[in-house]
């Protein structure tokens, strides 16, 4: 006679109460507004505007370093919403707003940050640690087949800055109530 035993190992884990706890989250967020505000400030941060005249020299104003910027400032939008945004629910849902917005105004380049490698260099640049305005730069500079050229590596930490700041501005405008 074969009898089934059952040893509990500890490592078992209910996902049920894990699924309600997270719908439960979620309800909250959607009735205090902080979805709604979420995907406004997601959309808002999908035109994010720089004003890149103003802050780099004419040289810096050519068709592929305007892209290599836009690259930029979009993935500082991404980083510093996952690191200012304590929920991820909200962070999710701000990032997946902005990118809806991006791919409604320009399908292609939408597809090329997605599709591009860019990002798998600039969250190395995280990961690495140290001054990560610095190694974004140099990242920068070398997306810009400029690679160890000072004014390109300033310029790529000018953009990164400039970005967070406007980004951690927008955010904290957005008012999130806390639950």
């Amino acid at each position: 006679m074969s009898e089934d035993i059952k040893i509990y190992n500890g490592d078992e884990h209910d996902d049920s109460s894990d699924m309600s706890a997270v719908i439960e989250v979620m309800k909250e967020h959607r009735a205090n507004g902080n979805i709604d505000k979420a995907k406004a400030l997601g959309k808002e941060l999908s035109s994010i505007d720089i004003n890149i005249k103003k802050l780099l020299s004419p040289k810096f104003m050519k068709s592929d370093i305007i892209y290599q910027i836009k690259v930029l400032v979009v993935f500082a939008a991404e980083l510093n919403l996952q690191m200012l945004i304590s929920a991820p629910m909200l962070s999710t849902t701000a990032i997946n707003s902005m990118y809806d917005a991006i791919q409604k105004k320009s399908e292609g380049f939408y597809s090329n940050i997605s599709d591009g490698v860019a990002f798998s260099f600039y969250y190395a640049c995280v990961r690495k640690g140290g001054d990560i305005a610095e190694n974004i730069g140099q990242t920068f500079a070398m997306l810009c087949s400029a690679q160890d050229n000072e004014s390109f590596i300033e310029a790529g930490k000018t953009v990164y800055e400039e970005a967070l700041r406007i980004v951690t501005d927008k955010i904290n405008a957005a008012n999130f109530s806390l639950i």
